[in-house]
C-alpha cells in the first residue's frame, strides 16, 4: 500500500510532493486526484483504478475561504492537496468507501503543520469505517427517474461516461457503482473504472463493458470511446446518445413515482411524453366508446408498492425479465429468431411503442438469441 500528497502548485502546476513508495510508480496519477474543476469545491473524494489496483483520495483546498476574506487573493496563500491511498488489491467503491472517513481525519491533522508523521500512522493503522456509505435508494432517489434508462444501460452493459461539470467527483463515482451495480445483478461482469482523464482513454475505446466518471469535457466529443454519456451539472443529470437526449418515458415516470413518496416535480425534464399519432387515435377511440372504463392492451398497470425498496425492485424486475426470456427461448429450440407478440412488452412493464429494440438487444446479449416483438398493423388507421 502507497499514500502520497499531491498538490496544485499555482507556478508547477500538479505535482507530487510526498510519497511513502515509489514516486516514478505514481506518475500521472495527479492528473487524477486532482482533476480538471476541482477547484471549484473547498472538499471532495476521488475514488479510482491505476495500473491494476484501487485508489481512494481525499481533497482539501483554502482558495474559496481566501475568496470571502479578500478582495484580492495572494496566490502563494493557496493550497490545494489530495491525500491519497493506493491500496495493493483491487477494491469496489463501497470496499473504498470504509477508508474515507479515516483519510479525511488524517488530512485535517496533517493540514496546519504538514507532519508527514500524521500520515504515516494512518498508514500503519489503517483504522476504517465498519459499514459503507454508500446507500443504493437514497442514490436511485436522487437520481430520479432517468435511473430507468441507466437500468437499461446497465443490463445491455453499455460503456457509459459521466462528465462531471461542476458536482463532486464523489457523487459521480457513486452513481457509475450504481450503473455497474445494476449491470452485476445477473451476477455478470461490469466494470466500474471509478475516475479517468483524457490521458488514459485509449484502453477503454476497445474495452466492451464499463462505467466511469471524467471531469475532461473534450472527452464528450469522442464518440467512439462511450456508448452512452450521462452529464451532471447545476441543472440536474441528463443521459444522451451520441446524437439526441434520452429520456424516462410515461412508464418509467409511473414506476418510479410507484417507489417514492418525493415530489418528482423536480425530475420534469427527465420526462418526456412522446406524440405517437397511433397511441392518440387508440387512446381517444378507447376513451370515446369505453368511457375511459377499459384501457388499451398497450397499457401497463402500476400497482402501489408495499415498502418500496429501489433494490430489491430491480433484482426482482431483472430476474422477472431473465427468467420469462429464458422460458421462450428454451420453448423455441429451432428458432435463431424468435418473434412474440408485443404484448410482451407490457408483461415486462416495459414501454410498448419504445422498448421494442431494448428486449431485442437484451435477450440477444443474454441467450444469443433475439426475441423480437411482433406489433399489430395499425396502417388502417392512416
Amino acid at each position: 500500500m502507497v499514500v502520497f500528497i499531491h498538490e496544485f502548485d499555482v507556478l508547477k502546476g500538479n505535482t507530487l510532493s510526498w510519497t511513502n513508495g515509489n514516486a516514478e510508480a505514481l506518475e500521472g496519477l495527479e492528473f487524477t486526484v486532482l482533476p480538471s474543476g476541482i477547484h471549484l469545491r473547498e472538499r471532495d473524494t476521488i475514488y479510482f483504478q491505476f495500473n491494476g489496483k484501487s485508489g481512494l483520495a481525499v481533497f482539501r483546498q483554502n482558495s474559496l475561504d481566501l475568496d470571502a476574506s479578500q478582495h484580492h487573493i495572494d496566490r502563494s496563500q493557496v493550497k490545494m492537496f489530495s491525500f491519497g491511498t493506493l491500496f495493493d488489491e483491487k477494491m469496489d467503491y463501497e470496499q473504498l468507501s470504509l477508508y474515507e472517513k479515516g483519510m479525511k481525519t488524517a488530512l485535517e491533522e496533517w493540514w496546519e503543520d504538514h507532519d508527514y508523521n500524521v500520515l504515516e500512522k494512518w498508514d500503519a493503522k489503517r483504522n476504517h469505517d465498519e459499514i459503507s456509505s454508500f446507500n443504493f435508494n437514497d442514490t436511485c432517489v436522487e437520481v430520479g427517474p432517468i435511473v430507468l434508462q441507466l437500468w437499461r444501460c446497465a443490463l445491455l452493459h453499455n460503456r457509459v461516461l459521466v462528465l462531471n461539470k461542476g458536482v463532486e467527483v464523489k457523487k459521480c463515482n457513486m452513481l457509475c457503482h450504481l450503473i455497474t451495480t445494476m449491470g452485476k445483478l445477473e451476477q455478470s461482469v461490469y466494470d466500474n473504472e471509478m475516475t479517468i482523464t483524457m490521458l488514459n482513454t485509449e484502453k477503454y475505446k476497445s474495452s466492451e463493458s464499463w462505467c466511469a466518471t471524467t471531469s475532461d469535457e473534450i472527452l464528450m466529443y469522442e464518440t467512439d470511446l462511450y456508448d452512452k454519456l450521462v452529464i451532471w451539472d447545476a441543472t440536474g443529470i441528463h443521459l444522451r446518445d451520441h446524437d439526441h437526449e434520452v429520456k424516462c418515458n410515461e412508464v418509467d415516470f409511473s414506476i418510479y413515482k410507484s417507489l417514492t413518496s418525493d415530489d418528482l416535480s423536480k425530475f420534469n425534464y427527465q420526462y418526456e411524453s412522446s406524440i405517437i399519432w397511433s397511441k392518440l387515435i387508440i387512446d381517444g377511440l378507447f376513451l370515446i366508446f369505453t368511457g375511459n372504463m377499459y384501457k388499451p392492451w398497450y397499457h401497463v398497470e402500476i400497482e402501489p408498492v408495499e415498502n418500496p425498496d429501489f433494490y430489491r425492485y430491480f433484482v426482482e424486475r431483472t430476474r422477472r425479465i431473465y427468467s420469462q426470456s429464458k422460458t421462450i427461448i428454451e420453448n423455441n429450440p429451432d428458432q435463431d429468431t424468435i418473434y412474440q407478440g408485443a404484448s410482451i412488452l407490457t408483461t415486462f412493464q416495459l414501454d410498448y411503442f419504445h422498448d421494442a429494440e431494448f428486449l431485442r438487444q437484451l435477450t440477444q446479449q443474454w441467450f444469443g438469441k433475439p426475441i423480437i416483438p411482433n406489433y399489430i398493423d395499425l396502417s388502417f388507421l392512416f
